[in-house]
């Protein structure tokens, strides 16, 4: 189970460094004319910050993993 958590942690610490790997590649949500936001842009933008929010500020997996090793310590030392 820990190996399963661990993974799952290391999966959206990928997933958060490529969406802001690729949000500053994209640049600002604004329109090259400089007419003010592009709407699709700016929704794109709060989708993607909120992954990456959720990935960074989230950390259950790395919880349940050192559970799981420490409770598996306990069980094998018996």
């Amino acid at each position: 189970m820990a190996s399963a958590y661990e993974t799952k942690a290391a999966e959206w610490r990928k997933e958060a460094a490529f969406t802001v790997r690729w949000r500053l590649r994209t640049g600002p949500a604004t329109r090259p004319e400089g007419r003010g936001e592009e709407p699709m842009a700016v929704k794109m933008e709060k989708h993607c910050m909120a992954i990456v929010k959720d990935a960074r500020s989230s950390p259950d997996a790395e919880w349940a993993a050192q559970f799981h090793r420490e409770r598996a310590k306990e069980v094998a030392g018996r």
